[in-house]
């Protein structure tokens, strides 16, 4: 699949997706090219009734040679992703998936949330390939119970839950996050996590090469509006929170705004 474009549609899928490699949208495995260059665009990608997926995009291409390169989700709601079991994400690129542009994306959840077990991660946008980079998120909005901004996305639960809105892991391409909001978040856990990056990190870049705010800053949280990001732990322990995480040696971050309410 190369060169198309998917605009201004809703995309539904009404099925309980239990494992983590799926998703609304999947952008599968190539024979002697990979899934190259596609367009989503101004499409709002959901749940069809109370089976929610796990992932509402998700990438894995066959190997390094033939990946899935030069995508590109913009102007989309992606909403409703979640599995009370498995870990989930609005936009996971797996293995294999290089240069992608994720910008002016809306991700959010229109209900409560309830995690049933252990160790799970919830993440707006999440990639994780050794073998690539060159990845552009920009502008995006994480949080909120709608597009129109207005409410939160709340993560309940007793359980050891994590939550990361981009979580980026990648080789030492550079890559660009920048201008993204992540705002409107109740999050609760039994988590007691003191490492990084945390119980709760805005954006984590875990290895790779990124610019993380250097021409455009991003915000996590908000200056005018109290409780912006409300975070509760059960723990009897400290628990870390992180706004912006960075451990990475390839990593050149220049962070211009950070803007942390809880």
């Amino acid at each position: 699949m190369e060169k198309n474009t998917v605009p201004e549609l809703a995309v539904l899928l009404n099925l309980s997706e239990a494992t983590a490699s799926s998703g609304t949208v999947f952008f599968s495995t190539g024979t002697t090219t990979g899934n190259d260059s596609n367009t989503v665009t101004n499409c709002t990608i959901t749940a069809a009734g109370a089976n929610l997926p796990t992932n509402a995009n998700y990438s894995a291409g066959t190997s390094v040679a033939i990946d899935n390169s030069g995508n590109s989700i913009m102007s989309c709601s992606v909403q409703d992703y979640f599995n009370s079991t498995v870990s989930s994400a609005g936009i996971l690129l797996a293995s294999n998936s290089a240069a992608w542009i994720i910008s002016n994306n809306k991700f959010f959840q229109t209900a409560t949330r309830t995690t049933a077990a252990n160790g799970l991660v919830c993440r707006a946008i999440r990639i994780s390939t050794a073998s690539a980079g060159n990845y552009t998120i920009t502008n995006n909005i994480i949080g909120f119970a709608n597009a129109s901004g207005t409410g939160n996305t709340i993560y309940n639960g007793s359980f050891t839950t994590a939550f990361r809105g981009i979580e980026l892991a990648a080789n030492t391409t550079v890559s660009s996050i920048q201008g993204n909001t992540i705002s409107g978040i109740n999050f609760t856990t039994s988590n007691g996590n003191a490492g990084s990056p945390g119980i709760f990190s805005g954006i984590a870049v875990t290895s790779g090469a990124a610019n993380v705010g250097t021409t455009t800053g991003n915000t996590i949280g908000n200056t005018s509006v109290a409780n912006a990001i409300v975070i509760t732990s059960s723990a009897t322990t400290s628990s870390r929170i992180d706004g912006i995480y960075v451990s990475s040696a390839g990593t050149t971050s220049a962070i211009q705004t950070i803007i942390l309410a809880e």
